[in-house]
């Protein structure tokens, strides 16, 4: 699996840091929106139809939480394992099979078993 790092934002979002540095990057007036005249700057590839399917709510400019509210794909992925791995430790520290893992086995399979 590819590591990622990730940023919390102001807002306490956690993001891709690339993510975060490629909008700074954009934001040439760093007013925290990019507009449409930033984003042809950054991306002279990319058209205006490009930057209106990314503009969610139709107000002309682009937001750090606006552009990170759908996930991406990497993000996606890292939850995803994130949840196997943790329902992996569950399933080999309940050793009771109530679903929960207890003070006494999380100690067994933390200080004993070296998870």
């Amino acid at each position: 699996m590819k590591a990622h790092d990730f940023v919390k934002t102001e807002t306490g979002q956690y993001i891709e840091a690339e993510v975060l540095k490629i909008f700074r990057k954009l934001d040439l007036n760093q007013d925290g929106e990019v507009t449409l005249e930033e984003f042809l700057h950054g991306f002279p590839n990319k058209t205006d139809e490009d930057f209106k399917r990314m503009d969610t709510n139709s107000d002309g400019k682009h937001t750090l939480s606006e552009q990170t509210a759908h996930q991406s794909k990497g993000l996606e992925e890292l939850i995803v394992q994130i949840e196997k791995n943790a329902a992996n430790i569950v399933d080999k520290s309940d050793t009771d099979g109530d679903g929960h893992v207890s003070m006494k086995e999380y100690d067994r399979i933390v200080f004993h078993e070296g998870l």
